[in-house]
């Protein structure tokens, strides 16, 4: 069998609909190469080896080693192959025949690959997976790492898609098609619509740029203050048009760029503004691009155990300025939910985290948990406590403090608020576990939770409370909603931990970090894969989706559910798991069968009363109780 992507046809209402007709569903990213009229990037200018992407990302790679690659528009980076790497082809690390070699993903622009041949805005291709991981090699050399068993995914790396679509409009949520075809005859097996998320909204401009320069682009409005421009040894850009760039928006973002180069130079006695092809992962160390999962290194000119993370570089000097008089408006602090309203919840996500992440168009903050009313600092913290990661004394011995955070990896888990059934949770409260935590009230319908947690760490340890920056997340392992790796975009698999459910993984089910199904939006494209597979968007939790015929009267489910719908289980089929068990009917159902927030309905749903026989409709999202059809059995 192999696996494939190719571009479909997407809605851009989401997340840009208000200036955009009732039905925009023609967006089609199948090429990341400028058009006459469409510009997408530069970063395969000019060609070949001496491109600006090129010159960049060089350094990140041991030497010579990006060189060996052909470096052309619509091919992406070199993504290393991490088995090969350090399993070798006996899959034993360290016996020796470990090699380097990588894989290099394409968009669907491309008809052949070698020679690499493309046809943009009329070819769309499908593509390969080209990688397939039995068992992953996660950071391995690393205190951090592990190894993933039955990781069993197949992979396509570094597709270098762009948040521009085919007709030069924004889409940062083009969907794609997967297919599983028969390796010979590539008849197609199965298929599946998903989002292939991309954006490149970094708004550094409201702070390293004057409101002359953000006023030269009519794309979007943004305040600007320059504030951050304070040095009088620099001079700084104060006319867009002094900035190089192809469209009005690119001088507005280079001119900011530029000014940061300077800013940083006059600081840290550095020449970045001479070199300007610059990426700050190379003297300020990120996992994200270290394909190669090598750790801090100074290989090819890096400088990585010599300066602070790129994390603790951004989030900890920037969310500590609101501690200085001059700045202390900047990067607020998100208070606790139960001591914030909404709109001053959105003021304070414009204010910090969407001053630098993508959220102020792109609406990063997406999913069921957005929909919920979590934000960034209910999970990850402040931005200080997100900053004092283990990089603190790289500056001065190039030391590792492992017990402070590492970007990327130390994250919050399922089991940080979904921390267990009604049955576990009533064992936290009675033990007294649960004084110090923030309980979620209820859920978007006005049913009572009382269940989950909408913040992952101590109320002891927001900043608002006195909260050091080393904050810790909670962790409550034995719930029944516990992953089984340290990230989520790890979990599940066959390791013999019993979760995973035949080996899938957990986004298989719930949909990928930071867009967990449901979707709010009823726009968005993310939405598409569950309700493609099941006709209905959130988790997918139709028995039918995979297995066909009736399922029986099992527990043996996800999380150890039973068949959903209206099956044998649920027209009598329960009773005698209701009689012989009743405490696992609890476990969702309530402690007397009261019906609780796990056991809603994930659709609406038409069921057949014991008693006389009566219908029963439930609308979507309410809570199943056993009173419902018949006497109250628990």
């Amino acid at each position: 069998m192999e696996v494939t992507y190719s571009a479909i046809q997407s809605n851009i209402q989401d997340p840009n609909g208000a200036n955009l007709p009732p039905i925009a569903t023609d967006s089609v990213t199948s090429t990341s190469q400028n058009a006459a009229g469409i510009f997408k990037s530069n970063f395969w200018d000019p060609a070949g080896y001496a491109s600006n992407g090129f010159k960049t990302y060089e350094p990140l790679y041991p030497v010579g080693v990006l060189g060996a690659f052909p470096f052309e528009a619509d091919l992406g980076l070199p993504a290393p192959d991490l088995v090969l790497l350090y399993f070798g082809p006996d899959g034993i690390p360290n016996t020796g025949d470990e090699a380097l070699a990588a894989h290099q993903t394409a968009m669907p622009s491309a008809i052949s690959h070698d020679p690499l041949v493309t046809a943009p805005y009329s070819a769309n291709e499908p593509q390969l997976f080209e990688g397939y991981v039995e068992h992953l090699p996660f950071f391995i050399n690393l205190p951090i790492g592990a190894t993933i068993e039955n990781f069993k995914r197949f992979t396509a790396e570094g597709i270098p898609i762009l948040p521009t679509d085919d007709q030069g409009r924004e889409n940062a949520y083009p969907l794609y098609r997967v297919e599983a075809r028969d390796q010979g005859s590539k008849e197609v097996l199965a298929q599946v619509d998903v989002v292939l998320p991309v954006a490149s909204e970094a708004d550094c401009q409201q702070c390293h740029a004057s409101q002359q320069v953000c006023d030269a682009t009519t794309e979007y409005t943004l305040t600007c203050d320059d504030i951050a421009n304070t040095s009088s040894y620099v001079t700084f850009i104060e006319d867009a048009n002094d900035a190089p760039g192809e469209t009005p928006e690119q001088r507005v973002i280079n001119a900011a760029k530029i000014n940061i180069l300077r800013l940083h130079d006059d600081k840290h006695g550095t020449d970045l503004d001479v070199r300007r092809n610059i990426v700050c992962a190379s003297c300020h160390y990120t996992p994200a691009l270290d394909l190669a999962h090598l750790g801090p290194n100074d290989d090819n000119g890096k400088e990585q155990t010599q300066h602070i993370s790129m994390s603790r570089a951004m989030h900890a000097s920037h969310g500590n300025l609101n501690k200085l008089p001059k700045f202390d408006h900047l990067f607020p602090d998100m208070p606790p939910p139960s001591e914030r309203t909404v709109a001053q919840q959105e003021e304070i996500l414009q204010a910090a985290c969407y001053n630098c992440h993508p959220g102020k168009r792109t609406k990063c903050l997406r999913g069921a948990m957005g929909g919920g009313g979590i934000v960034c600092q209910d999970c990850h913290g402040q931005m200080a406590q997100v900053g004092d990661d283990f990089t603190e004394n790289f500056p001065i011995d190039g030391s590792m403090d492992l017990t402070k955070r590492v970007p990327w990896a130390s994250e919050p888990m399922c089991q940080s608020c979904h921390i267990g059934d009604v049955r576990q949770v009533a064992q936290l409260k009675n033990s007294g576990q649960l004084n110090d935590v923030s309980i979620n009230a209820t859920d978007n319908n006005g049913n009572p939770d009382g269940l989950r947690l909408n913040m992952a760490y101590n109320i002891s340890a927001h900043s608002i409370n006195g909260g050091s920056d080393s904050l810790a997340l909670l962790n409550y392992s034995d719930s029944r909603f516990a992953s089984n790796k340290a990230l989520y975009r790890l979990s599940g698999g066959d390791d013999g931990s019993d979760k995973g459910h035949g080996g899938l993984s957990c986004e298989g089910c719930h949909g990928s970090t930071h867009a967990i199904w449901p979707n709010k939006n009823a726009l968005a494209n993310d939405n598409a894969t569950s309700t493609s597979v099941q006709g209905h968007t959130g988790t997918i939790i139709e028995c039918t989706v995979c297995h066909e015929g009736s399922l029986g009267n099992t527990l043996e489910g996800p999380h150890g559910m039973h068949p959903v719908g209206n099956t044998s289980f649920s027209d009598g089929g329960h009773e005698d798991i209701a009689e012989n068990n009743p405490n696992a009917c609890r476990a969702c159902h309530g402690q007397n069968g009261e019906g609780s927030v796990l056991s809603r309905t994930a659709t609406t749903r038409t069921l057949q009363g014991k008693e006389d026989n009566e219908t029963f409709v439930l609308a979507k999202g309410t809570p199943v109780t056993c009173t419902l059809c018949h006497e109250n059995e628990l």
